[in-house]
């Protein structure tokens, strides 16, 4: 009776073998920027060895390095301070960037048990005024 009970699944329906953590003691790094997803698939996920993946992001326009501002809030609020964003995904209220920084440094902003969030249905969009976004993304 309590095999019906159990919910860890049998050990067969595992794709990959289990790894004998014996067998592989140094972790692997793998450069983010130096494997296809079809090679590392095939080289470390097929194989089953588990590996750190470094340096993915290295060139991300949207981090602050690489000459660029990326998207720190204050980047952000310059560029797009004035433009309306969805900030709720049950209500349609609309915030500018600015505006919404002024709440987040508020006491009300700082321990607000429900946080807003930024939902943008136009992301992406030609006609948006935040499509720029996209190819930093």
């Amino acid at each position: 009776m309590m095999d019906r009970l159990s919910v860890s699944p049998p050990l067969q329906q595992f794709d990959a073998d289990v790894v004998d953590s014996e067998e592989y003691s140094e972790l692997v790094y793998a450069d983010g920027n130096d494997h296809a997803c079809t090679r590392f698939a095939l080289e470390y996920e097929r194989a089953n060895i588990p590996a750190k993946i470094v340096g993915a992001a290295r060139t991300w326009k949207a981090l602050p390095s690489n000459g660029s501002d990326g998207w720190t809030f204050d980047n952000l609020v310059g560029r797009f301070g004035d433009v309306a964003w969805r900030f709720s995904d049950i209500h349609g209220e609309m915030l500018t960037l600015r505006t919404y920084g002024k709440y987040i440094s508020t006491a009300e902003g700082l321990t607000d048990d429900s946080p807003l969030a930024i939902y943008d249905a136009e992301f992406g969009d030609e006609d948006s005024p935040t499509s720029v976004l996209l190819d930093e993304y």
